[in-house]
């Protein structure tokens, strides 16, 4: 007999005799099951990623073969915003039209009725779902989850011990309300341990990520306070100095104070994990995973010199523990993620998804970030390739979970096709030179400080001195 489909919120029985609710599906057929002994459990609400690890909020998770589970109660539950998915799925439906594809083929990628599809195709194109105003619709697209692809036993182990890992900092990435694009580094607030992140004022731009507004928070700047750090060359050393058009820095919550030179002198906000881009010859182990992931998923060549990085982006995340975590966020472009070592949670809208050794997902603009975990949870680490949305990949990723992709060609590799890769790449991260590094360290930026600019500049030195100098 068929395996039957399950889709997240429905209820299911396993083979062993456990039942529960289905979180989340892969492409490859498998179902994540949040088992609850048959009484459904009410989801915990966060206002943001949960930091804190407390045992038992959450259900057990165990991920079944498809066909090693029976449908008990059908009662599909989307696991993100009802609004941004219809859109999603309404700009898939017009172009599915475009490219003649029947009503009820898209009704079956979609799992959506037909009647719903043509509704679509009569309303033409959808508006933005609030919040999303700045992110581009090419980077809307479904999720895809395949189980195991990259599982092989000792590889996590052999690239922690075999690269050299960096702290990361919190950055936060800002849209100027003359519609350029900026980046910070965060302080945070020192008072009592707080550690929350400090608030620019005036502030005319919006940030970049979930939640983000149509306009900025305003907050009307004052002289009613004096900077807490008193560093060399503080410009508000007491309550009667006027702040004049200078910008300050806050805490709303202990109403804590750093004026704009003092906030520049200020260590920048660690977050909780380490950080590598990947180096080509630093780890036979993960050059030959890199290459890997890359043939199977069609990228272009990253077309790294031995030593180099890629010309778009890949590099890991190591998070050494349970407590090692980053908030939910988003990107206006496309990401593969390769989980390897302990299992670990990887929020994904609404969806908890317990990401096993080996495993990988491909998405979108969809809000994501791995929640705190028990502190005696073992090491993970995640290979992050990051690219500009490309229909060629998605298909290829179909294939590797065994679906038939009809016309689909792997792409040639010519050496002409990458001249253009650095407009491929997302315009997150890209190769630099050394000439250019130390152009910005002269100027008083740390090496790592001056090659996080440029890759996120697109190279561009005198982006990235802006930039920098406006951080």
């Amino acid at each position: 007999a068929a395996a039957e489909q399950a889709l997240p919120g429905y209820r299911v029985a396993l083979r062993n005799g456990r039942v529960g609710e289905v979180e989340f599906v892969a492409t490859t057929g498998h179902a994540l099951v949040a088992l609850d002994g048959g009484v459904a459990r009410r989801r915990p609400r966060f206002e943001e990623t949960q930091r804190e690890w407390v045992e038992g909020i959450w259900p057990e998770q165990v991920w079944v073969s498809a066909g090693d589970f029976s449908v008990t109660q059908r009662y599909h539950q989307l696991r993100e915003r009802r609004d941004v998915a219809d859109y999603r799925h309404a700009l898939r439906c017009i172009r599915g039209r475009d490219e003649g594809k029947s009503a009820a083929d898209l009704a079956v990628a979609l799992g959506r009725p037909e009647e719903w599809v043509l509704r679509a195709w009569q309303a033409g194109t959808p508006q933005k779902p609030r919040h999303l105003d700045h992110w581009d619709a090419d980077g809307f697209c479904e999720v895809r989850y395949l189980k195991g692809q990259y599982h092989q036993k000792g590889l996590y182990e052999t690239i922690v011990q075999g690269v050299d890992w960096q702290q990361d900092r919190v950055w936060r990435v800002h849209k100027e309300g003359d519609g350029n694009w900026g980046l910070r580094t965060v302080k945070q607030c020192e008072r009592d341990g707080c550690g929350r992140s400090l608030l620019r004022v005036p502030d005319s731009s919006v940030k970049i990520g979930p939640g983000d507004a149509h306009a900025p928070k305003s907050t009307l700047p004052h002289s009613d306070w004096r900077c807490e750090k008193q560093l060399e060359g503080c410009i508000k050393r007491d309550f009667e100095s006027p702040v004049g058009e200078s910008y300050y820095w806050w805490c709303p919550k202990h109403r804590w104070y750093v004026c704009q030179e003092c906030q520049q002198n200020m260590p920048d906000k660690p977050t909780s994990k380490q950080i590598r881009f990947w180096h080509r010859g630093e780890c036979p182990a993960l050059d030959e995973l890199v290459m890997r992931v890359v043939d199977d998923f069609d990228l272009p060549d990253p077309a790294a010199q031995y030593g180099d990085t890629a010309r778009y982006t890949i590099k890991m995340n190591w998070y050494p523990d349970g407590m090692a975590q980053v908030t939910d966020h988003r990107h206006d472009i496309w990401t593969i993620l390769v989980s390897l070592g302990a299992s670990r949670v990887l929020n994904v809208d609404y969806a908890r998804v317990l990401m096993e050794d080996g495993d990988a997902i491909l998405f979108g603009t969809q809000k994501h970030g791995v929640p705190v975990a028990a502190p005696s949870q073992g090491g993970r680490l995640s290979l992050v390739f990051m690219f500009q949305p490309d229909a060629q990949v998605e298909r290829a990723c179909l294939r590797l979970a065994g679906q038939d992709v009809p016309g689909y060609v792997k792409r040639e590799r010519a050496p002409e096709d990458y001249d253009d890769v650095d407009d491929w790449h997302g315009g997150e991260e890209a190769s630099v030179r050394d000439e250019d590094v130390a152009s910005l360290c002269s100027l008083g930026f740390s090496n790592a400080e001056a090659a996080e600019a440029l890759r996120i500049c697109g190279g561009d030195p005198t982006v990235a001195a802006n930039l920098l100098l406006s951080a």
